[in-house]
């Protein structure tokens, strides 16, 4: 059972900080949510559970389940009620920071309406006419950007909660979430899990019983994503350049591939392999003239692995897969091995 990660509580609320991948509420069969995360601590932390009938438990607003932050709940239904006209009447101040990709003023506010697809669990902007749609109001304050990835860190107060609105509003703005598989072009469709670059960060409101204004706050810290996304521009780096360039052979680790924008396939071939051995030590052992040779021979080894008909979505697919599975040790040198073509093929 998960440890819930409480940053207060009473007989009245509980504070707790989410984890992405983690929903609030959720009805599938065997997933962990917060609610239940945080009723199984209670009863197991009450003082008299043996035979003790579940907690109560409210839910008073929510994040997406990518999405990590601040939350508060209600223990009793007389602090629900309190806790939801809070609510109602934007008592609750909700601060947010999010790494975005693309280029923005330094600060605004972002005004639209968003309609919600059920279907598609979605939201975009509309018309103010749109049948359904809402008005949405955040603010915004650039606080850093990168120089390397051009990502920026930027801190949001929300005005409105709509559904997915920070997501919808920013990638509507021409600065989407990174990881954000719905509505970031970059990451949609792709494999694997990315959490969304975004915390609930600052939340306050006041005591349900006490009236006291009360303000929890937890630290955002961008490095290790920064260091993630310096990977992925790396990656997508290497793509552009195999799809730019004729076909090589380049290995990855113990293994060998025919790679260019007419070919991605494994090269199993011995003396195509052994070819490539030899040529990496002439690199290394500064031989120029012996490793233009063997550059000649695995080119032309490259031109002869051809498969026709040529498909270039088949082998954009391979490329594309192939990339995404590199390590940080095969990024660096595929990078060294394009720099030795580049040096060969001038």
């Amino acid at each position: 059972m998960q440890t819930p990660e409480i940053l207060y509580e009473d007989d009245q609320i509980l504070v707790c900080h989410k984890p992405a991948g983690v929903p609030v509420q959720t009805k599938k069969i065997g997933t962990q949510d917060m609610e239940s995360i945080l009723k199984n601590y209670l009863f197991i932390h009450s003082s008299h559970h043996a035979g003790h009938k579940p907690p109560y438990l409210a839910v008073i607003h929510r994040l997406d389940q990518p999405v990590s932050g601040i939350l508060v709940f209600a223990r009793t239904p007389a602090a629900a009620k309190n806790l939801n006209q809070q609510l109602q009447n934007d008592q609750f101040e909700k601060y947010y920071q999010a790494v975005v990709c693309g280029v923005l003023p330094d600060s605004g506010t972002l005004t639209d309406y968003l309609v919600k697809d059920g279907r598609t669990n979605t939201s975009r902007i509309c018309s103010k006419n749109t049948p359904g749609a809402k008005k949405a109001v955040l603010s915004y304050e650039i606080l850093e950007t990168s120089e390397v990835t051009g990502l920026s860190v930027v801190q949001i107060h929300l005005g409105t909660g709509r559904h997915h609105q920070i997501r919808v509003q920013m990638a509507g703005a021409g600065a989407p979430l990174w990881g954000d598989n719905k509505y970031n072009p970059e990451f949609v469709n792709k494999r694997g899990y990315f959490p969304i670059a975004l915390r609930a960060f600052r939340l306050s409101f006041c005591h349900p019983t006490t009236g006291k204004r009360m303000e929890f706050e937890v630290p955002c810290n961008w490095e290790q994503l920064e260091t993630k996304a310096e990977w992925r521009i790396q990656k997508m780096n290497l793509l552009e350049e195999f799809k730019k360039n004729p076909g090589f052979v380049y290995r990855i680790g113990t293994d060998y591939y025919y790679i260019g924008k007419w070919i991605c396939k494994p090269c199993t071939d011995e003396a195509v392999t052994d070819c490539h051995a030899m040529y990496e030590m002439c690199i290394q052992a500064k031989e120029q003239a012996n490793a233009a040779l063997y550059f000649q021979k695995l080119r032309a080894y490259s031109e002869f692995a051809l498969d026709i008909p040529y498909n270039p979505a088949k082998i954009l697919q391979y490329q594309t897969a192939l990339v995404e599975a590199l390590s940080d040790a095969d990024i660096q040198s595929l990078t060294d091995q394009l720099r030795h073509f580049h040096d060969q093929a001038s």
